[in-house]
């Protein structure tokens, strides 16, 4: 686990700054230094590796929200999300294969690509806030929702009785729209309407 790792390096790190003060550390200078800046490098690597994960953990809810609907009003930056879900997961895939921090994070390339692959999926969540706030520009009450409540609302927009579930903190005096299929023309796009508005009073 990441607790187990990090208490490792830090026993670790500090036997190595313990031998750094002996009498005997010039005889192994190099050999202490150079497990130091390993150590270091993993630690430094393993920071990276869980910001990355956070930012794939958030993002993928996000854009999963999004499957239920092809013609989605928020498709966001799929193409490059998706890249980075691909390299990801195949650094995953060998992590869990050879079970071995050291050499898994200190492999040549791996930090290099992990810093990359941040950069790209916040600049993809960026994209993703610039999208809603010009949804909320365009209906103030949006604001009302956070990132989240929104993003799943227009992730579900050909449904629209998931209004409901958001209605609330949109409009205080109203607890749910009844909303009524419309008959329309075969194979025409489905039509609703709100019939009536409910309040939290049942009127």
């Amino acid at each position: 686990s990441e607790m187990c790792i990090r208490d490792r390096l830090e026993d670790h790190l500090a036997t190595l700054s313990n031998f750094k003060i002996s009498a005997f550390f010039q005889d192994f200078e190099t050999i202490i230094e150079t497990w130091e800046s390993t150590l270091l490098k993993v630690s430094e690597t393993l920071d990276l590796l869980l910001q990355v994960q956070r930012q794939w953990i958030y993002l993928e809810s996000i854009f999963d929200s999004q499957k239920q609907d092809s013609e989605s009003q928020l498709t966001g930056d799929k193409t490059r999300f998706h890249q980075v879900d691909k390299r990801l997961l195949a650094y995953m895939e060998e992590i869990n294969r050879k079970r071995n921090a050291k050499d898994c994070l200190t492999k040549e390339g791996f930090a290099k690509d992990l810093a990359e692959m941040s950069i790209k999926l916040a600049e993809s969540q960026k994209i993703l806030f610039q999208l809603l706030e010009q949804k909320r520009k365009n209906f103030p009450r949006f604001y009302f929702l956070s990132n989240d409540d929104l993003f799943q609302l227009l992730g579900q927009s050909k449904d629209p009785n998931n209004v409901n579930k958001h209605i609330k903190k949109c409009f205080e005096g109203i607890k749910r729209l009844d909303i009524q299929p419309q008959p329309g023309v075969k194979g025409a796009p489905k039509t609703y309407e709100a019939a009536a508005m409910i309040s939290p009073d049942g009127e």
